[in-house]
């Protein structure tokens, strides 16, 4: 039968039969025990006892109540906070088998619960748990609860304390917590197995961890729950041994060390309204990798802090709202490739809002920011790094970058996405960079963007790269492309908007914008490629230090102060069909030589030349317009420079070859011309009419030896001072009054016809033709000479003049007293009615007409 106390009873009091079970103590009964080892209730290995307490039971000297094989006990379940258990060593101590406990009273003892073999204690409104022991007296010493030999189970709704441990499990276990549990060493402590703790009121330590989990386990953390550990080495949450995880919707904090540190890896769910914080670091997990899932608050104000440090890499993903703080990094992912994606606010003050270590992958969505007082994002050495932005990542300190990848990497700046730093907006080193910018991209100092190892950037429509120093530099260790679309801009004294320190290309859009205070665009170190369909602009518009080719389109524009476009160090190639300008020195300053079209419709301008061309063989064919204030062209310098003009061509000023042999060539179709080596064009040697072409010259001209394959007209005067090139097909037209002044030619392939009151000039007859004299002649043809027309033979005495001529061949042959001999072929059917008379020329040869 059950047995009851209701009064005062000495201790201890032996349960040995089973008539004995259930033991009730009324609110009216007392057991209390004195002496060393007296226990105030034992409960003999019998049975499982059941003990309902809503009085007192007290030992001095022993435990209040010892269960040798297992139990039940009730305590203070109607009298409430009144009923106690109290021992000297433990309040209750269940071993031999498992232990059931429900608390509404007060438990206490130097461990306030010891179940031995497992079991669960369930601590109620009003309830109160405590062990007094101290910390370094073993792992059961000093704990609320403590429960080993297997499995424990406490649910807390009162308050459970522990000098050393509130809640010790030694083979796994869970915790439920709706109130207050507070430890010396360790709110909540689990070894041996699995823990799980539910936490929806207080957990704290006073020593070392708020909730500690040695074999791994999970940790809830509801909404207004509270863990936290004070200690110097301790955390809010501390996870080992295995995998943790913890779900957060309340407050964890480590005041003087870490909010939550997990050891081998694991998961965090921080929700909205959730804080984690620690000085040293918000999150840290170890040894294992870690993911993140942040809705809320995550905070490190520590002079080292970090928001989140992953030791082993890991995934963070922060959301709309949510914020990770710290005081040197925001999210510091190490030793493992890492991804984060971010939709809230990553900041480090002092250094990085977020570092890869070792390569990785990070997305920050729109409303996202990543901050630091370095730089936004800092990737290490060891490995590439792949950002996208759709958000704003930044490096607030004078010497920071928005993005620094320190062993190369990719770039994605979506629309309406910033990227800014002190020194660069983003700066790539290690490896070649490539970056696809549709926002903003800005360094204040430096570079808009900076690639140290090479690589390609891409600039969309509506997007801006700027920078003070250029608004992107890449450096000499490898070539560099530029694709813009949009405005790239440098804004300090001697800035370039791109820089390529060892060649490259770069490839204008049309509306796009390219300008620097003093270069639109300057590549060294290699030659360059430039395609222009934008503007480009600078006190240089474009410099090409070794040379290289430019295409700049219709309706695009190049512009400078003192040059449109500078190249030297090696040959340039340039087309233009939009315009080149300076208001300076010269549209084009090439300046070793190099290959220049300006076509129809284009135009290159300059303060005192159009085109400079200098220190190599040059050509130049226009088909626009060419202004200089001194010349339109001027070639200078040894080259063999040739100028070719198309018929639709404008000069305005001089053109003038170097000291060279120097080609003036007029190209096919219809056009006309005037002031060869005679005022406007000057120092060109050899002048060469192209096949298909019908050129009209006027006024006086002169060359010293000439190619024609096409037909030129000869309105005013022609010298050929040296020699027609005997390959030529072409016709010369002597239109009237026009001449044609001949020094020598060898061929027969061209046509000399006359046009109403024309001369020719020979001045060496035995030049004018191979085989003179003889019947196997062979020269031009010389057709429609009539009565208006003259051939001087300059050099050709009249004394003794004979004329032969052949009416069925067309062959003049002309002979005189001095021997010597002139050859003329016509064409018969043009000469008309008459005969050839020869006269004086009045000076030292002879005129030869026809009538």
């Amino acid at each position: 039968m059950a047995t009851t106390i209701t009064a005062f009873v000495p201790g201890p009091v032996l349960l040995d039969q089973a008539a004995q079970n259930a033991l009730t103590i009324a609110a009216t009964g007392t057991v209390a025990s004195s002496g060393a080892g007296a226990d105030g209730v034992d409960g003999s290995n019998l049975m499982a006892w059941t003990i309902v307490n809503d009085g007192t039971v007290a030992s001095t000297g022993g435990v209040g109540i010892r269960l040798l094989n297992g139990g039940t006990i009730e305590n203070g379940l109607t009298s409430g906070p009144a009923a106690a258990i109290a021992g000297a060593s433990a309040g209750v101590l269940i071993s031999g088998a498992s232990g059931r406990i429900v608390n509404g009273g007060s438990i206490s003892g130097t461990e306030g619960i010891q179940l031995s073999a497992g079991g669960n204690v369930d601590n109620r409104t009003g309830g109160m748990i405590s062990g007094s022991g101290t910390i370094g007296s073993g792992f059961g010493t000093g704990a609320g609860v403590y429960v080993t030999g297997g499995s424990g189970t406490v649910s807390n709704s009162g308050a459970i304390s522990g000098g050393a441990y509130a809640v010790a499990f030694a083979r796994g276990g869970t915790v439920t917590n709706f109130g207050l549990i507070g430890g010396g060493e360790d709110g909540v402590i689990v070894q041996g197995g699995l823990g799980s703790v539910i936490n929806a009121g207080s957990i704290g330590a006073s020593v070392d961890d708020g909730v500690a989990l040695f074999a791994g386990g999970s940790v809830t953390n509801a909404v207004g729950g509270s863990i936290s550990g004070t200690g110097t080495l301790g955390a809010g949450v501390f996870i080992t041994g295995t995998s943790g995880t913890l779900a957060n919707s309340g407050t964890i904090t480590g005041p003087n060390h870490i909010g939550v540190l997990i050891v081998d890896g694991g998961s965090i769910s921080n929700a909205a309204g959730g804080l984690i914080s620690g000085p040293d670091s918000g999150v840290f997990f170890q040894l294992g990798a870690g993911t993140l899932a942040n809705a809320g608050s995550i905070g490190s104000n520590g002079p080292n802090g970090s928001g989140v440090y992953a030791e082993s890499g890991g995934s963070v993903t922060n959301s709309a709202g949510g914020a990770i703080t710290g005081t040197k990094f925001g999210v510091f992912l190490e030793g493992g490739f890492s991804t984060l994606t971010n939709a809230g606010r990553i900041s480090g003050a002092t250094y990085d809002g977020v570092v890869l270590g070792l390569g990785g992958t990070i997305v920050n969505n729109a409303g996202g920011t990543l901050i630091g007082g370095s730089n936004g994002v800092y990737a290490k050495y060891r490995a590439p790094a792949d950002v996208t932005n759709a958000g704003s990542i930044g490096g607030t300190a004078a010497n920071g970058a928005g993005i620094d990848l320190a062993d190369g990497g990719r770039i994605t700046n979506l629309p309406t996405a910033a990227i800014t730093g002190g020194d660069f907006g983003v700066f790539i080193t290690g490896a070649a960079g490539t970056v696809d910018n549709q926002g903003r991209i800005a360094g204040t100092k430096y570079d808009g963007i900076g690639l140290a190892r090479g690589g390609s950037i891409t600039n969309a429509a509506n997007a801006l790269i700027a920078g003070g120093s250029n608004g992107i530099y890449i450096e000499n260790a490898a070539a560099g492309a530029v694709v813009n679309a949009g405005s790239i801009a440098a804004t300090s004294a001697g800035g370039a908007a791109v820089d390529l320190g060892l060649g490259g290309s770069v490839s204008n859009a049309p509306g796009a914008v390219i300008s620097g205070s003093a270069f639109g665009v300057f590549v060294t170190g290699r030659p360059g490629s430039i395609a222009n369909s934008g503007i480009i602009q600078g006190y240089h518009g474009v410099a090409l230090e070794q040379g290289g080719t430019l295409t700049n389109a219709a309706g695009a524009s190049i512009s400078g102060g003192t040059s449109g476009v500078f190249s030297a160090g090696g040959p340039a190639t340039v087309v233009n069909a939009g315009s080149i300008s300076a208001t300076g020195a010269a549209g084009l300053d090439i300046e070793a030589g190099g290959t220049i079209a300006n076509l129809a419709n284009a135009t290159v301008s300059g303060s005192a030349f159009g085109v400079f061309l200098m220190g190599g063989d040059g050509t130049i064919a226009n088909a626009g317009t060419i202004t200089g204030g001194s010349y339109a062209v001027k070639f200078s310098g040894s080259g063999n420079d040739r100028l070719i003009v198309d018929p639709g061509a404008v000069f305005q000023g001089g053109a003038g070859g170097g000291s060279g042999t120097n080609t003036l060539e007029l190209a096919s179709g219809a056009g006309g011309i005037s002031g060869i080596n005679n005022g406007t064009f000057f120092n060109f040697q050899s002048l060469v009419v192209d096949g298909g072409s019908d050129w009209s010259l006027n006024g006086p001209n002169r060359v010293s030896s000439l190619t024609n394959d096409g037909t030129l007209a000869v309105n005013g005067a022609l010298g050929v001072t040296s020699a027609i090139d005997p390959g030529s097909t072409g016709v010369f037209l002597l239109e009237g009054g026009g001449s044609l002044d001949v020094a020598a030619i060898a061929g027969s392939g061209a046509q000399m016809q006359f046009l109403d009151g024309s001369t020719l000039s020979i001045d060496d007859t035995a030049a004018f033709g191979t085989n003179v004299g003889t019947s196997s002649y062979l020269g031009p043809l010389l057709a429609g000479f009539d009565s208006y027309d003259r051939i001087d033979l300059k050099q050709f005495g009249f004394s003794g003049v004979s004329l032969n001529y052949d009416g069925t061949t067309g062959l003049l042959q002309i002979a005189n007293g001095a021997a010597q001999v002139a050859s003329l072929q016509f064409k018969p059917s043009g000469l008309g009615v008459g005969s050839f008379h020869a006269a004086s020329d009045g000076a030292t040869g002879t005129a030869i007409a026809f009538g």
